[in-house]
């Protein structure tokens, strides 16, 4: 096995959606992109398969569907965005929701000073979270400390 990538597929908004991450989210670009040819099942000159770079590290697939499907994406996959400062969360958060809505309204919920969960106008969930000071989220209980307490002993 080489890789490992997140696949998002879309029907019809992958163009809509890349741009708007890529606008978005610091450090994202468009790597490649192959768009449907004439004859071909897809609308011609639109998005069939590309790839990018969220957040300068992170390569996802993107696919735009020919096919609509009787399913969406489940909320158990998002995009995460651990964010450096709050008005970086603020901005990110608010360009995202726009045409969309927040599963989690921005709030102190425990495990982040300032956390996030939203459904984007691609219809899309992204999560958007600000470690504490120590750049640990705390979102299990010990667990974070314990892994820093390992990096810190390697």
């Amino acid at each position: 096995m080489r890789k490992v990538t997140p696949f998002l597929m879309f029907e019809g908004k992958a163009e809509a959606a890349m741009a708007l991450y890529c606008e978005t989210i610091p450090d994202s670009s468009i790597l490649d992109v192959t768009r449907y040819g004439p004859g071909e099942d897809g609308p011609e000159g639109t998005v069939k398969l590309a790839r990018l770079s969220v957040g300068g590290g992170l390569d996802v697939m993107v696919f735009n569907s020919p096919v609509h499907h009787a399913f969406t994406f489940t909320p158990s996959f998002s995009l995460y965005v651990d964010c450096s400062s709050e008005e970086e969360l603020n901005r990110i958060v608010e360009t995202l929701v726009k045409d969309g809505g927040f599963l989690m309204p921005p709030d102190n919920y425990g495990f982040s000073r300032r956390f996030a969960w939203l459904n984007d106008r691609a219809e899309r969930q992204v999560r958007g979270l600000l470690a504490d000071q120590s750049g640990i989220a705390r979102s299990v209980p010990g667990r974070p400390q314990q892994l820093s307490q390992q990096r810190s002993q390697q």
